[in-house]
């Protein structure tokens, strides 16, 4: 297991990830940095939380999140370590 945030932030420009909805989701880290001075959306898979598995608070995180940069066509990097998709009532 292993910190995601701290891959981010040594991605991302000095002091400009910015995290959206961290207390909703926790299975997936969405938000904004800048890479080279142009902003960029990140979605990452956080194993800390269920392992990285997407469940459906990560699955809505997601999708809505996506939705938003879509709107404002701001591209997305996206980090993925997840075993897969939580299935369950």
């Amino acid at each position: 297991v292993y910190d995601v945030k701290t891959i981010i932030n040594t991605i991302a420009d000095a002091d400009s990830f910015t995290e959206i909805k961290a207390q909703f989701g926790g299975a997936v880290i969405t938000g904004f940095l800048h890479l080279a001075g142009n902003p960029v959306g990140i979605i990452a898979s956080n194993c800390k939380v269920l392992g990285g598995a997407i469940d459906i608070e990560a699955g809505e995180k997601l999708s809505q999140f996506m939705l938003l940069c879509q709107q404002f066509t701001i591209p997305l990097l996206v980090l993925c370590d997840t075993p897969g998709f939580m299935v369950g009532p």
